[in-house]
């Protein structure tokens, strides 16, 4: 090895899902960056699924991503009055 790279701050709004998804994550640790050598013989699909929920999760954390609102919840369980 020895050789020193420094992975990018995913921790970043960059990297928001709106403007960077999920499949361009997998395919980040997958193939590797200017930034980041390919982990394809170090991770698992699994592995790679459970490190993008941590970032979203990380990035919700950070207050980069909202969180949902009480209003949004409440469209989704309350059915419109047109829905009769």
């Amino acid at each position: 090895m020895g050789k020193h790279t420094q992975a990018p701050r995913l921790i970043d709004e960059e990297y928001l899902a709106d403007n960077f998804s999920d499949t361009d994550i997998r395919e980040m640790v997958l193939d590797g960056s200017d930034k980041m050598p390919s982990q394809k013989k170090n991770v698992t699909s699994e592995e790679i699924t459970e490190i993008i929920k941590y970032l979203r999760y990380s990035q919700k954390a950070a207050g980069l991503e909202p969180e949902e609102d009480d209003d949004e919840e409440e469209s989704k369980t309350t059915p419109s009055p047109q829905g009769k």
